[in-house]
C-alpha cells in the first residue's frame, strides 16, 4: 500500500508541477575535503537535483589545492575543472561568477547515476558547497 501511495504522490506532483522543479524542496550540500581526499555530491536514489551554484573554498592559510571537479557515473568521468586553487581563495559557478568571468552560469542536473566527484591534494580544509532544487522525476 505504501508503494501505491508513493506512486499516487509522484503522479500528483508531476501533474501539479509539469515535471518541473518542486517548489521549496532543495538545499545546500556541503562537503569538506582534507589532504588527498575524494568525495561526491550525489542525490539519493530516485531523486534529481538541479544544481544552480557550486562554491569551492580553499580555507588553508598557506597551501594551494590541486583540485579536480568531475561528473561521473561511477565508471566514466568527465572532468569539468582541474586546476590549482590558491590558499585563502575560492572558485564559484552559478549565480555569481568569479572576477575573471571565466566560470559560466550553471544549470546542472544530477541523479544517483550521474553525480559530482571532487578530489584535492595539498591543502586542508577545502570546502565544496552545491546549492540545488529537487526536480520531479
Amino acid at each position: 500500500m505504501a508503494d501505491a501511495q508513493s506512486i499516487g504522490d509522484l503522479i500528483g506532483a508531476t501533474r501539479t508541477f509539469n515535471g518541473a522543479t518542486v517548489p521549496n524542496v532543495g538545499g545546500v550540500k556541503v562537503e569538506t575535503l582534507t589532504d588527498d581526499t575524494v568525495t561526491t555530491i550525489r542525490p539519493a536514489l530516485g531523486e534529481s537535483w538541479n544544481v544552480s551554484c557550486i562554491f569551492i573554498e580553499n580555507a588553508d592559510p598557506g597551501n594551494a589545492s590541486a583540485f579536480t571537479l568531475a561528473l561521473t557515473d561511477g565508471t566514466q568521468e568527465l572532468t569539468l575543472f582541474n586546476a590549482s586553487i590558491a590558499s585563502g581563495t575560492s572558485k564559484r559557478w552559478g549565480l555569481l561568477s568569479d572576477s575573471t568571468g571565466s566560470f559560466p552560469a550553471l544549470n546542472l542536473q544530477l541523479t544517483n547515476a550521474l553525480y559530482l566527484k571532487f578530489s584535492q591534494t595539498g591543502a586542508a580544509p577545502v570546502q565544496v558547497s552545491a546549492a540545488y532544487t529537487q526536480d520531479v522525476i
